[in-house]
């Protein structure tokens, strides 16, 4: 499990799981894939609406009203961390 960090939130995503969400193009359907891993349900159930928002807040690409919707959330959260864990794996290659 590799881990990745957005405010004050840690998400483990398995390696394959951080490739798998970072491809290139339209990347929803990899995510809402990996959201419904049981792994990945558990450590989101774990997650504060209140500390969603705020991490995804401190990213800046959102309006408020686009951040009252949990699902997409989690989505958002899962597509970055994923990202920045396969930016880190790539640098360790």
């Amino acid at each position: 499990m590799e881990y990745g960090y957005l405010g004050d939130i840690e998400l483990g995503l398995t390696e394959d799981d951080a490739r798998y969400v970072s491809q290139q193009g339209q990347c929803d359907t990899y995510v809402m894939d990996v959201s419904t891993e049981e792994y990945m349900i558990d450590q989101l159930a774990e997650i504060s609406d209140e500390s969603l928002i705020a991490a995804l807040s401190e990213v800046g690409a959102w309006e408020e009203e686009e951040l009252q919707d949990r699902e997409s959330n989690e989505y958002r959260l899962i597509w970055i961390i994923g990202n920045d864990i396969t930016e880190e794996l790539h640098t360790k290659e």
